[in-house]
């Protein structure tokens, strides 16, 4: 124990509480030991008054503690703090609170002078003289507490000159730490400053210097105990800079080791020398407030510093009762036990100094695996062995003691083929291809085993690793009760070496002399059609299903590449999702998961050449894919380094498929009556008949939304050559999803905006009513001459009002024709087949049917088309929207009925046609269709009444009947010469002949029978009230100038029956009757 000073002069000298041993350092093995009490105080008198100067002491003892007076280094007094000074000089020093000792220098902190601004002390001996340097800051700032830590050494910034390293942890309120230089007349200059870089770390506060990359020049490591990253749970840190060479050393850290929050990870710092014997300096670091406080054991290398710590020893472990702040303090580079490694004690504040020794370490020598063969034959393996390992070890003590012979045993694992499911090899002991063993040294040199090939291996490329791994098993000493208990027994292995090793097994392969397979493996590839024919576009459509992949593989020689076995040759293809494997040949050469993956063959022989096929359905293109790619790979366990992907790219065209069709391609219409001029109409149906025309355009699918529009286009046959109306269109509807109009542009529907239809009650649906009537002159020639000349038919609801002049309305009737259906808004269209009216059907016995143009001459017939000279067509243009189902394009039109009574009378048909086009229109050149094109025509008869031929002269006739009576005469005589007597004649009954006779001239026309079964016309007589049986008609529905003054709901005239009447023998020629067929 250091003897204190006297005590006896309490009042100028003040001990108690000095804190001695605050710092304590050695000159190293059989040097001096230095022992210092920062808070030492001496007592000055002015008059009555005491004034106390904390000026610290310390003190030199040597190496067995006692006080040598013939020691100079003993007996200097060391003060080196004038306490005849305040506070703002060295009066409050605080000398000792950090110091040290080199061979020839002692060296001391003082961070109270100069108002805490702080100092640092060295006093240098050589010989018999003896140097003081001191350093005082320039800057004039106090609480800098310079002199906190000091550390002095060479080779710092000088190979040879001494360095004095001082921390000052409140500079700048970051830290700091000094890097000072000798002066001549006793100053130290201010070298370098490295900073702190966060306020309240106390950068600077434990310092440590030590050769950490053995360079030959002492790198720094400073502490921050109060660093803290709040994000990261970080609390304390080390900053370790390395030396540049002695040039000086960087500004920023070359590396940051941090500690958990709240450890004051980095309160201290030693560098504890070798203690694994690998060369190179090792550094503890100190957690205090980490649990009971933890030491960190760092190792360096060539590179610096290693960041991961490699032992943490926590104070838990130690079983110390009491203990805490464990890692307080450190001091190391010392070797207690003399086993030729450094050992550390550390402090505490809790009573406890903890001395830690360090373990022998081991190195393993010599250690060996071998395989035999090296080169396997499967033909050659039998039951018991196929390949036979044989592994040694031997090992020596990292210190190099040469008479360290303990016993070790190694604990070491086999394992074949560790990276590969399942294992190609195994081993004969234990049935598996991992085995555990132990290997005990010095006595065993080494050992042999049995491995055997698994069945169905497949890799015969790769070779076979078989891996060794060891450890030393850990044992833990029995703390002693007195002394030092030797550690010899309780080696560990040297962890910077590598624990493990390795050996490898090929296979025998036609592969060359090297046994490395050097394959060529060549591959060209293009999507073909089904004629094999190579595609550069995919013409898309609804009916294209299949796309075809064309692939083929060869390995052969080249200049480049010896074309030998390819092992375990696979081709892989990434294909986009619209792509589905359907086929390959050759079949099951493929398999599809995530990717399709094709065995080539193992191996895929030299000069072998693979044609594949690979057909895929094309589920998922749309409108929106523009093309198609595949990744084609291949790959192999031979030496093969220029496989790259190949990437095939196929573009595509969609073409979309639409439908066009029409309920009708073809209508009849018919005009007649009288011209009526442009500036009277108000109303179509002042135009002439209607046409209607459906189109239908069927679904294509997907939906085209902003890619492009299907339109259906009509070239409208609108005018005549010289600017008449033709077809005048009146109204074109769009039902898809819904119902909206299509306007075209230019005002081309229904220009003069006349009135459209008005909706009327219905007569079932079916029923139209017609009103036939015959011209005056014409009446009594037709009664002369048994015939109807001609008859005029007009709808019920486009009757011409005032009745046309010529005509006498005597005869009208209501007939049910289901090809005059009654057209108002929504009723089904007419029906194309439109015929000509007529009573007969051309299949009776009565007369020849008479139509409505039976005076002309000869029928004739004349076409207006679009593309014609005749005709002037405009073009009108609909766009068809995005729908499910079919939709329907209804164009309404009139027949402009003047333009046929003027231009066209001469012709009883006038057949106009033109075409529909559906198309697409888009600005994407990958989107197409195919226009679709549809022809419509409408037959548009006459109906006008032609004047009969001039009367014959009356001359004329005589002789023709002078000439007919003749030969009557003739006929009889030569009839009446040749009959024989029992030849009887067969006459009608006299009531028959009656009734035949009494039948007016019209007779064996009207009864005929009507065209059509479900046609029964109802005469009304003299154009007088008839009463209707129809349930659906009533008075309403007839024109005041056609139901007469006297029509009555519930009455019918005698002789009629509604829509059945019957014959009625007598009438006259104001009431012809009928006679109906049966049901």
């Amino acid at each position: 124990m250091i003897p204190p000073m006297p005590t006896g002069d309490p009042d100028h000298h003040i001990i108690e509480d000095m804190w001695l041993g605050v710092t304590v350092a050695s000159q190293g093995p059989a040097g001096r030991v230095l022992v210092c009490a920062h808070r030492y105080t001496q007592v000055l008198w002015s008059g009555s008054e005491d004034q106390r100067r904390m000026v610290g002491k310390c003190y030199v003892r040597g190496n067995d503690l006692q006080l040598d007076p013939t020691d100079d280094w003993q007996t200097y007094h060391n003060e080196m703090c004038n306490s005849n000074t305040d506070y703002l000089e060295t009066g409050m020093c605080q000398l000792g609170t950090s110091g040290g000792f080199t061979q020839n220098t002692v060296y001391f902190g003082a961070p109270g002078a100069y108002n805490w601004k702080g100092n640092s002390y060295m006093i240098q001996r050589k010989d018999w003289d003896l140097s003081e340097y001191s350093y005082k800051e320039p800057e004039d700032q106090g609480n800098l507490y310079i002199g906190y830590t000091v550390q002095v050494g060479s080779a710092i910034l000088h190979p040879t000159d001494i360095t004095i390293v001082t921390g000052a942890p409140r500079h700048r309120h970051m830290g700091a730490v000094f890097l000072l230089n000798q002066e001549a007349g006793g100053d130290l200059r201010r070298r370098q400053v490295l900073e702190g870089t966060q306020v309240g770390a106390y950068f600077g506060s434990a310092i440590a210097l030590a050769d950490l990359n053995n360079d030959g020049w002492q790198d720094l490591l400073v502490g921050a105990p109060y660093y803290f990253e709040r994000k990261e749970e970080v609390g304390g840190a080390v900053y370790v800079f390395m030396n540049q060479a002695g040039t000086s050393f960087p500004a920023h850290p070359s590396l940051l080791l941090h500690g958990p929050s709240r450890s004051a990870f980095g309160f201290s710092v030693a560098s504890i020398g070798d203690i694994n014997q690998d060369g190179f300096q090792d550094v503890a670091v100190g957690a205090p407030f980490e649990g009971l406080g933890k030491v960190y054991i760092y190792h360096s290398s060539s590179r610096g510093l290693l960041r991961e710590p490699q032992q943490v020893i926590p104070g838990e472990e130690l079983g110390l009762p009491g203990l805490a702040t464990f890692g307080y303090s450190l001091s190391g580079r010392m070797d207690v036990d003399e086993n030729f490694y450094p050992d550390l004690l550390v402090g505490s504040l809790s009573d406890h100094v903890v001395l830690l020794r360090a373990r022998p370490v081991i190195n393993i020598l010599h250690k060996t695996l071998v395989a035999r063969p090296s080169v396997l034959d499967p033909a050659l393996c039998t039951a018991t062995s196929c390949v036979q390992v044989e592994l040694c070890f031997a090992y020596n003590q990292s210190a190099g003691n040469p008479n360290y012979r303990r016993n070790i045993t190694l604990a070491y694992t086999l394992e074949a083929d560790r990276d590969r499911r399942p294992p190609r090899l195994r081993f004969a002991r234990s049935q598996s291809a991992v085995f555990h063993g132990f290997f005990s040294m010095p006595d065993m040199r080494c050992q042999k085993l049995e491995l055997l090939l698994m069945d169905n291996v497949r890799d015969k490329l790769r070779p076979i690793i078989i891996s060794m791994n060891y450890s030393l098993p850990l044992r833990m000493p029995e703390r002693p009760r007195l002394g030092l208990r030797s550690l010899d027994a309780y080696p560990v292995l040297n962890q910077a070496q590598a624990l493990e090793n390795h050996t490898e097994v090929h296979f025998q392969k036609e592969c060359g002399q090297d046994n490395i397979c050097d394959s060529n493996l060549q591959m060209q590839a293009a999507f073909v059609s089904e004629l094999g024919q190579p595609l550069s576009r995919l013409h898309y459509s609804r009916d294209v299903r299949k796309l075809h992949l064309s692939i083929n593989v060869t390995n052969t020689r080249s200049r480049e590449r010896a074309g030998e076995d390819a092992h375990e040759a696979l081709l892989t293809l990434e294909v986009p999702p619209a792509l589905l494997l359907s086929s390959v040949r050759p079949a099951g050469t493929c398999q599809a998961n995530e990717t399709i993956v094709c065995e080539l063959g193992n191996p895929f022989k030299r000069n072998q050449r693979m044609e594949l096929l690979i057909t895929f359905e094309v589920i998922g293109v749309t409108l929106h894919t523009r093309e198609l790619q595949a990744q084609l790979q291949l790959s192999t366990s031979s030496h093969q380094d220029n496989l790259w992907p190949m990437t095939l790219t196929l573009l595509v065209d969609y073409t979309l498929q639409a439908s066009l069709s029409m309920v009708s391609h073809r209508l009849q219409s018919f005009f007649g009556g009288t011209v009526m001029g442009e500036s009277g109409m108000k109303t179509v149906e002042d135009v002439g008949s209607p046409l209607k025309y459906e189109f239908q355009v069927g679904p294509m699918g997907e939906g085209l939304a902003a890619l492009g529009t299907l339109v259906l286009g009509l070239e409208w046959p609108y005018e005549v050559i010289n600017g008449k109306w033709l077809l005048y269109p009146t109204e074109i509807t769009v039902h898809g999803n819904g119902s909206w109009p299509c306007r075209p542009p230019g005002d081309l529907i229904n220009p003069l905006n006349l009135t459209l239809s008005v909706r009327t009650p219905s007569l079932s649906g079916i029923f139209h009513l017609h009103l036939i009537c015959i011209a005056p002159h014409l009446h009594a020639a037709g009664r002369k001459a048994g015939v109807l000349p001609s008859l005029s038919s007009y709808p019920f609801r486009s009757l011409p009002l005032p009745l046309p002049s010529p005509l006498l309305c005597s005869h009208p009737f209501l007939l049910a024709d289901p090809f005059f259906p009654l057209q108002v808004p929504g009723d089904r269209p007419p029906s194309p087949q439109r015929r000509r009216r007529q009573l007969d059907p051309g299949g009776g016995q009565g007369p020849p049917p008479v139509t409505l143009a039976a005076a002309k001459k000869a029928k004739s017939e004349t076409q207006l088309s679009c593309g014609s000279d005749r005709t002037r067509c405009v073009w009108l243009e609909c766009l068809i929207p995005d729908s499910p189902v079919i939709t329907n394009v209804t164009v309404q039109a009139r027949v402009w009925n003047s333009t046929f009574i003027e231009d066209y009378r001469d012709f009883d048909r006038v057949r106009v046609s033109s075409w529909a086009t559906l198309f697409l229109r888009t600005s994407i050149p990958a989107i197409s269709m195919e226009n679709k094109t549809v022809w419509f025509s409408v037959d548009i008869d006459s109906e006008l009444v032609e004047d009969l031929p001039a009367e014959i002269e009356l001359w004329l006739v005589l002789v023709a009947v002078s000439a007919g009576l003749l030969l009557l005469g003739l006929i009889i005589l030569l009839l009446w010469k040749v009959r024989t007597p029992d030849h009887h004649w067969d006459f009608h009954s006299g009531t028959s002949r009656q009734q035949t006779l009494a039948s007016p001239p019209f007779t064996p026309f009207l009864t005929s029978p009507p065209p059509f079964p479900h046609v029964i016309p109802t005469f009304l007589p003299s154009c007088q009230s008839h009463p209707l049986s129809h349930p659906d008609l009533t008075h309403q529905d007839i024109p005041a100038w056609l139901m007469g003054g006297d029509l009555q709901a519930g009455k019918e005239k005698p002789g009629s029956s509604g829509f059945r009447p019957h014959h009625q023998a007598g009438a006259g020629a104001g009431g012809l009757g009928i006679r109906a067929p049966q049901p």
